[in-house]
């Protein structure tokens, strides 16, 4: 299996909509969801939850440590961070009030304890994604535009007989996606100098993201949208070929 960040893409339809989640590791939480209909345009909206991509949700908001008595200065670091230890009980010696003893200690309250981490993992909800990208495909051809941060372009064959489909980039050049050796089921993500990008795993229905760690942030909108373009448009040409061939199957006896 190659190295690299898997994601996983799930796909379900429902009535005249084809919904696709893309997931990363064993978080549950999809990183993106695709609904295409081609009754709608565009035919497919990308949206991006707000979740990171190495799979964990973001830590619980800073408990806040109640402000002590009057007369009492708040102790050092007051509304730290939840996963800090809180301040050691301290003394102090001027600014008492009337009802307490000269040098008397002062105890914050005591607080909640915290969620454990895996509890808060499951009861993470995120907020509303925000949609990142379009696909919209086109009937008589094989061109598909898509819309990734409001950056517009279209993928097209380079010739009618070729398999691959060449984009332009926001900062990544000319890229394509092509098949990963002759009739192979999977695809990958070149560059004009032939470095592999990313690839889809066709039998195991993944995204593999092969660029360096520091990179892949940059780069994942483009990965996701371009790839879920890529994996509708061969699902729809192999429906498409299956329908035929019936058809052929028919009038043949």
């Amino acid at each position: 299996m190659a190295d690299g960040v898997h994601l996983k893409v799930d796909s379900k339809k429902d009535k005249k909509t084809r919904t696709y989640r893309i997931t990363c590791g064993n978080n549950p939480i999809p990183m993106y969801t695709v609904e295409i209909n081609k009754k709608s345009k565009p035919h497919g909206k990308v949206i991006k939850n707000s979740v990171p991509f190495n799979g964990h949700p973001p830590p619980p908001p800073p408990m806040q440590i109640q402000p002590p008595p009057y007369g009492f200065p708040p102790p050092p670091h007051f509304n730290q961070s939840y996963n800090q230890p809180h301040p050691q009980p301290y003394s102090q010696t001027y600014n008492q009030p009337y009802n307490q003893p000269y040098n008397h200690p002062y105890h914050p309250p005591p607080q909640p304890q915290n969620q454990s981490y895996f509890q808060s993992f499951n009861n993470y909800q995120p907020p509303p994604g925000q949609i990142v990208g379009t696909v919209t495909f086109h009937e008589l051809s094989s061109k598909i535009d898509v819309s990734i941060n409001g950056f517009d372009t279209s993928m097209k064959r380079p010739d009618p007989l070729a398999s691959g489909r060449k984009f332009q980039t926001r900062n990544m050049g000319k890229l394509q996606w092509k098949e990963d050796g002759l009739f192979s089921s999977k695809q990958k993500l070149v560059d004009e100098k032939r470095n592999v990008i990313a690839k889809y795993d066709k039998d195991n229905e993944e995204i593999i993201i092969l660029l360096p760690p520091s990179q892949i942030d940059q780069h994942l909108d483009m990965i996701a949208v371009t790839g879920i373009g890529i994996i509708e448009a061969e699902r729809k040409s192999d429906s498409d070929g299956d329908a035929v061939e019936s058809i052929f199957d028919v009038i043949g006896g």
